[in-house]
């Protein structure tokens, strides 16, 4: 987030400013919208990770989770059940990613 807010247009700040904003009103009216899309962005990535790290590590060392059914399924010789889990993981990982994008949309549009 700092990243995004440093990279903000300096003239929208200097234009804000003429306008009389500081402090906390010059951050709320043109810095965070400004950074609004790059800070979905990083969320979006993050959430992206988060899922691949979490699926990781019921690879690694669980005994429950879709993590765990794919390597479950796959010693079994249940393809079925492999099948299934990866098609769940994807799912779930463009579900959340629909979410917070229609989150990202609407705040997006609301700011601009």
């Amino acid at each position: 987030m700092f990243t995004a807010l440093t990279h903000v247009d300096p003239h929208l700040v200097e234009a804000g400013r003429a306008y009389g904003l500081r402090g906390v009103r010059l951050l709320v009216r043109i810095r965070l919208p400004s950074a609004a899309p790059a800070v979905f962005a990083g969320l979006r990535l993050g959430l992206a990770q988060g899922r691949l790290f979490l699926v990781a590590a019921e690879l690694i060392a669980s005994s429950m989770g879709l993590g765990f059914l794919l390597i479950d399924s796959q010693n079994t010789g249940r393809t079925d059940i492999l099948l299934l889990s990866i098609l769940l993981l994807a799912l779930l990982g463009k579900a959340a990613d629909a979410v917070l994008g229609l989150v990202e949309r609407r705040v997006v549009q609301d700011r601009f």
